[in-house]
């Protein structure tokens, strides 16, 4: 007799499910540390050159898709924002912050987690801005402390 929730067949699980169970968690073993050097690579060049490097953008963003379901429409929704600052601005904030929206916000699994990411962000980038007696601030730091607020926050639910 077959009850509702039980399968049919072999109830022990294959050695295929064991392998998959054991991959998975190597995975996200090992993906969690390289995304976090990634980040911080980005956030150091940044605060000692004010400039974001393609190569690790890339990186970041074929990891992101790797290890995460990425959304591009979140991330195009933020490299949009970024872009139209850039513009109307005239280039107070840099190009490369808006490339690194784009791979950031791709991360986001909500509207609500981008829009704590991006409110996050701009907190700490104007505290940081009031403080700093420099005349420009590094984005990149301030947007990376946001996204990792925004994705943790939300999950906690």
């Amino acid at each position: 007799m077959l009850v509702a929730g039980q399968s049919v067949g072999n109830p022990h699980p294959t050695l295929f499910a064991h392998c998959f169970k054991y991959a998975h968690i190597m995975v996200s073993t090992i993906s969690l540390p390289l995304i976090v050097f990634i980040l911080y690579r980005i956030a150091d060049y940044d605060l000692k050159n004010h400039l974001i490097r393609d190569v690790d953008l890339a990186m970041l963003f074929i990891c992101f898709t790797l290890f995460f379901d990425i959304n591009l429409v979140y991330g195009v929704y933020y490299f949009v924002l970024l872009l139209l600052l850039n513009i109307l601005t005239r280039v107070s904030i840099g190009f490369g912050d808006v490339k690194l929206a784009l791979v950031l916000g791709s991360a986001m699994n909500s509207l609500i987690q981008l829009v704590i990411s991006i409110d996050v962000a701009w907190i700490i980038g104007g505290v940081w801005a009031l403080i700093s007696k420099r005349k420009s601030i590094p984005f990149a730091p301030a947007m990376i402390l946001g996204a990792v607020i925004g994705r943790i926050s939300f999950s906690l639910r």
